[in-house]
């Protein structure tokens, strides 16, 4: 059957700016922007739907200095949800 030798990925690469992720004004917040892009994209690519949740909160944590934890950042997962799981 031919679907035993087909493989299908989902990749995910993200770039969005300090201001996509709506962070602070405060200094560190593209580091913080890219450590988001990068915690996000390994959880999506590298886990099941729970451990990808449960990773990326713990980034939204990590960079909650930054605003990452407020309303806006869980928004902002939510979006980037929806199209991965699309």
């Amino acid at each position: 059957m031919i679907s035993d030798h087909v493989h299908i990925e989902k990749v995910v690469y993200l770039s969005l700016t300090a201001d996509d992720w709506a962070l602070y004004h405060i200094d560190g917040r593209e580091d913080a922007a890219l450590g988001l892009n990068q915690a996000v994209s390994t959880a999506l690519n590298n886990f099941n739907k729970g451990g990808a949740r449960k990773a990326i909160e713990e980034a939204l944590d990590k960079y909650r200095e930054w605003g990452s934890a407020d309303t806006e950042g869980y928004a902002t997962v939510q979006q980037i949800w929806d199209l991965f799981y699309k």
